[in-house]
């Protein structure tokens, strides 16, 4: 047996559609829904504002305890390490790393 399409289709007797229809505005109270969308979005901002309250003194700090002279220590110590690396790198492509093999004679 073929159907036929759907737009041809008989409703039921009741006379509903056999797919839930779209919200009308009347179907809701005036305002309720507006209410609890405004609600979560106001909790939502409050929230972002009160990790920004919390988060924003702390900073990136690694060490809560950490005075200002550890800091520029450890940042010294950082720029040291990372400067004899370079220059540790440098060295190397310039194969000044290793002993010369030229002949320390002088030719006549």
């Amino acid at each position: 047996m073929v159907l036929p399409p759907i737009w041809q289709r008989r409703r039921p007797a009741d006379n509903k559609p056999d797919f839930p229809r779209a919200a009308d505005s009347s179907d809701f109270k005036k305002g309720k829904t507006m209410k609890s969308v405004s609600f979560s979005v106001c909790k939502a901002i409050l929230g972002i504002i009160l990790c920004v309250l919390v988060f924003l003194p702390i900073g990136c700090k690694s060490q809560l305890g950490e005075t200002t002279a550890e800091g520029h220590r450890r940042h010294k110590r950082a720029l040291r390490i990372n400067n004899e690396a370079m220059m540790g790198d440098i060295d190397r492509v310039l194969l000044l790393d290793q002993p010369s093999k030229l002949t320390d004679k002088r030719i006549p």
